[in-house]
């Protein structure tokens, strides 16, 4: 998916977090108003790999593309 997106290769990562913060995005806007009270969102990497989760939390090919793309890291709790 990256490879196709972005035409760069090894930016899974960045992949994997733009499409976890839209799922994210998606169960906070299905819970509304009880989303503070009932609703965590995470996102997981491995701890093998110190600075892999950068890629994932920061995804700068995807804030690159359009202004107004946010950072993977701001759906996450």
């Amino acid at each position: 998916m990256a490879q196709a997106r972005w035409n760069e290769a090894e930016k899974g990562m960045q992949f994997y977090g733009l499409r976890a913060a839209e799922v994210a995005r998606i169960w906070t806007d299905i819970f509304g108003g009880e989303a503070e009270a009932r609703l965590r969102n995470v996102i997981a990497s491995q701890t093998g790999w110190l600075g892999l989760e950068r890629e994932a939390l920061e995804a700068p090919l995807y804030q690159a593309e359009k202004a107004g793309n946010r950072a993977p890291a701001t759906a996450f709790d």
